[in-house]
Order: structure tokens, then C-alpha cells, then sequence
């Protein structure tokens, strides 16, 4: 895909909430961070982890230019942190992965097509 005016394309949202993702969160954002379509937000919601996860997060992604990180203060569970999560989002599509999926590298370009 040919993104010499990124001003032209569309922001898609990734929406992810974590929860003691550990074993999977690294494969799941890095399989975001090397997207082929590249005019992209990722939105990290962590419920509390405990397992390392919200520590991996912070120091990874705490200042990431395209990876908007919050971190809840109590657990709230699934739904309600993916509505919250949902909710941050600022793009013109909104795509989800789970903090335990893998996407292809042309994922959100052919979810785009």
C-alpha cells in the first residue's frame, strides 16, 4: 500500500484490553507494530494485571507516539474495560485484538480494502 500522504488515510483504532496477558501480550502488539498499513492507533486498556504485564506495558509503551496506554486503578472485567477501551478510541475504523491474538502483517490493510 502506497502511504506517501499519511494525511490521506484513514485512522483505523486497534482496541486491546489486557489482563494477565503475560505470556502473549509481546507477540499481540508487535504483530500491531508491524503492520504494512501504518496510519494506526493502538488502545492497551490493562485491568490490573498482576502477572508483569502492566509493568512490561509502562516501560514499553508508557510514551509510544502510537500507543495510547491506560491503566485501570480497580479491575472492572472484560466488558467493561473494552466499553472503556472503546470509548478512547479516535479513529475512522475500529478493529479489536484480544492481548492473547496474533495478527497478519496486512491485517488491518486488507480489513481496510
Amino acid at each position: 500500500m502506497d502511504q506517501n500522504i499519511l494525511e490521506d488515510t484513514p485512522l483505523i483504532s486497534v482496541v486491546m484490553c489486557s489482563y494477565n496477558g503475560m505470556p502473549y501480550i509481546k507477540e499481540a502488539v508487535t504483530s500491531i507494530l508491524e503492520q504494512t498499513y501504518t496510519n494506526w492507533e493502538l488502545i492497551i486498556s490493562d485491568d490490573v494485571s498482576t502477572d508483569g504485564t502492566r509493568e512490561w506495558l509502562i516501560e514499553n509503551f508508557k510514551t509510544h507516539p502510537k500507543i495510547r496506554l491506560f491503566l485501570q486503578e480497580k479491575n472492572l472485567g472484560y466488558v467493561a474495560n473494552k466499553n472503556f477501551a472503546h470509548r478512547q478510541d479516535q479513529g475512522t475504523y475500529i478493529t479489536q485484538l484480544d492481548n492473547d491474538d496474533l495478527s497478519t502483517r496486512d491485517r488491518l490493510e486488507k480489513q481496510l480494502n
